[in-house]
């Protein structure tokens, strides 16, 4: 399975990619194990970014002819108040979109018919959406007609998930989304670097599968116990015709 992914990777990312990638899969590790602890201002930076990026390219998309600073201060304001205030619901998605990632890769791994994954070339003129668009075209036809599918009920079972437990989603949640960052991100590193240090892994599918379950466990076991506790009301005093009674 690790080398199935590794099939995923750009040829020649450069050094930039690969120090990213190893600051994110640190960052990784700390979410897998305490994710819990930061969920909230975590969320709430997150969403002020994404709030940010989406208002200054606004204009463009829409061919506005206005600059792209007061939509980027409003995206940020809008976004970044949703995230602080519904945090629970945008860790519902991105979990429902960690789901749909490993969704897509199962579902690669058996519908590609031996065809590999060729990531398109990034030039001056490309954009966000036409990059988006030349990726989903190299997409393998039977998983491009499953994927939008498979990705909707993620989506739609972590959210229901993250109402109904919000808790238990919240911590196997950040544990998921930990473990994908730091393990995705350490292999596409190793792989990088020294590629032989992958073949002394086992290369059985089951024993990896559950050794990540097992890593999943344990991240969401630590945090249960990091989670804060529900606060719990201090008993209103007697009033003065209880205390006569």
């Amino acid at each position: 399975m690790l080398f199935d992914l590794l099939q995923l990777l750009p040829e020649k990312p450069g050094d930039g990619a690969l120090i990213i990638a190893m600051i994110v899969a640190v960052v990784g590790a700390v979410l897998w194990i305490a994710g819990v602890k930061f969920s909230r201002p975590l969320v709430t930076l997150v969403t002020v970014l994404l709030g940010a990026s989406i208002g200054l390219m606004l204009p463009r998309w829409c061919n506005w002819n206005i600059s792209g600073a007061g939509t980027a201060v409003g995206g940020a304001v809008v976004l970044g108040v949703s995230g602080f205030v519904l945090h629970r619901m945008w860790v519902g998605v991105a979990l429902g979109m960690i789901l749909s990632m490993w969704g897509a890769f199962g579902l690669w791994l058996n519908l590609r018919n031996g065809q590999g994954f060729d990531w398109p070339a990034w030039s001056e003129s490309s954009t966000l959406c036409s990059y988006v668009h030349d990726v989903w075209d190299n997409v393998p036809a039977d998983l491009a007609r499953y994927l939008p599918y498979l990705a909707g009920i993620a989506m739609v079972s972590a959210i229901a998930a993250t109402i109904l437990w919000p808790k238990l989603t919240m911590v196997t949640s950040w544990s998921a989304i930990g473990l994908t960052m730091c393990i995705g991100l350490t292999t596409a590193a190793i792989a990088l670097t020294h590629r032989e240090w992958l073949a002394k892994a086992p290369q059985q599918t089951w024993v990896q599968l559950a050794s990540l379950a097992g890593l999943w466990f344990i991240g969401a076991a630590v945090q249960w116990r990091l989670a804060p506790k529900p606060r719990v009301s201090a008993p209103k005093p007697p009033s003065d015709k209880q205390k006569d009674d």
